[in-house]
């Protein structure tokens, strides 16, 4: 899986990032009663996660191939935009490449606020967190329900 990723994208990914993907292949909140909200400085106090994309899944609206072609090119901030996840509502998480920054794209701008990082011509950029590591800790930290 390692090789197939980086060949595919060309680009360089974090360790922590590659385990996770051979472990798990992705993260997915879609039974009744589990959510994940993200404390967070914008309007409501808090940003959504529903999921974490998997390489070569059926669903192709799970798949990183998929959605990374489908938004290459709509982010003009970041050179090395990579999308990992969302938020269940058209929204999305991707990582700088350069840097390894997260960062939470308000696509669909449900979030009004004026404390974003980035303005994207759709949208706002908001800066999460370093690295995938410290990400999916604050994703696990966050999950409720039953």
């Amino acid at each position: 899986m390692k090789k197939q990723l980086t060949n595919h994208f060309n680009l360089p990914f974090e360790k922590e990032y590659l385990s996770f993907l051979e472990k798990q292949n992705g993260l997915f909140l879609y039974e009744s009663g589990i959510y994940c909200e993200i404390p967070f400085d914008v309007d409501d106090g808090f940003i959504s996660f529903v999921e974490l994309f998997g390489l070569e899944l059926d669903n192709e609206n799970q798949d990183l191939k998929t959605q990374n072609q489908e938004l290459k090119g709509e982010i003009k901030s970041i050179k090395k935009p990579f999308f990992l996840g969302e938020d269940g509502g058209g929204n999305f998480y991707l990582q700088d490449m350069d840097n390894f920054k997260i960062y939470y794209w308000d696509r669909t701008l449900i979030h009004m606020d004026t404390n974003y990082t980035f303005k994207e011509e759709i949208g706002n950029l908001y800066f999460v967190c370093d690295g995938f590591e410290r990400f999916l800790k604050l994703i696990n930290k966050n999950i409720k329900g039953e």
